[in-house]
């Protein structure tokens, strides 16, 4: 327990989070905590960060991960193919088609407009562990939190059905239909990434940029996972004495 989590619980500013069973919602062994009064009394610093990444999800339709990859790559593959434009034109073509297919994914995900990574970003800001600072956010700590959540889908429904649900498209975030489609879009992007890190060489891809890709990539693997194992669900609600252990809770 670091200091500043501790001050807060002493001060009665942040309060354990309790599943809709009643029982603390702890994932993996890790007990996860929230503001006082259903969240309301968040820390101003970490309210600030809850605020900037609604609007981002609003305005650009669009999380950090999916815009930095995009534009990481991008970069490479247009720098590489402006050096290679009177010398190999043919690749240097071929690394603008890539680049464009890039864009025309970003397109596609921006007009649909819906992602269940938007679910999550919220609640890793919304719910936070006894080694996180209640007052602060840590982009790297909340991707950690996200890849351990992913893999109990009665948690995406828990965290639709508490007081942050009403900064996202409830009804359209748990259809079938939008479920679908986000599971098409992630394989179409999971492979656009395979084939660019394949040709990384000719693309003139960085190192950092190449990590990016494989992280993108990861996150596409888990949300998949978990869209295709909430398409499978046979129920709509947390089962009965689920959360305390960690232990995946049955469909």
């Amino acid at each position: 327990m670091i200091k500043a989590f501790q001050d807060a619980l002493e001060a009665g500013h942040i309060e354990p989070a309790v599943l809709p069973d009643g029982k603390p919602f702890v994932i993996n062994g890790v007990q996860y905590y929230q503001a006082t009064d259903g969240g309301i009394n968040m820390a101003m610093g970490r309210f600030h960060s809850f605020g900037d990444t609604l609007r981002k999800h609003d305005s650009l339709k669009l999380s950090d991960e999916v815009l930095t990859t995009a534009l990481d790559t991008m970069y490479d593959q247009l720098r590489t193919a402006s050096a290679q434009i009177g010398l190999d034109p043919e690749q240097a073509q071929d690394n603008i088609r890539y680049a464009l297919t890039t864009i025309e994914r970003i397109k596609q995900r921006r007009e649909f407009g819906l992602d269940v990574t938007q679910v999550y970003d919220i609640a890793s800001i919304f719910f936070f562990s006894e080694k996180e600072d209640p007052a602060s956010v840590d982009p790297a700590t909340n991707r950690a939190k996200i890849i351990s959540w992913m893999p109990y889908p009665w948690l995406y429904r828990f965290f639709l059905s508490m007081p942050l649900g009403q900064y996202v498209p409830l009804q359209q975030l748990a259809a079938v239909d939008t479920l679908t489609f986000m599971s098409n879009l992630n394989l179409q992007e999971y492979l656009d990434w395979k084939i660019t890190l394949l040709k990384s060489s000719a693309h003139g891809l960085m190192p950092a940029t190449i990590s990016t890709i494989k992280s993108r990539m990861e996150t596409l693997q888990n949300s998949d996972g978990l869209i295709d194992a909430l398409l499978n669900s046979t129920t709509t609600t947390q089962p009965p004495g689920s959360g305390s252990n960690g232990e995946k809770q049955p469909n």
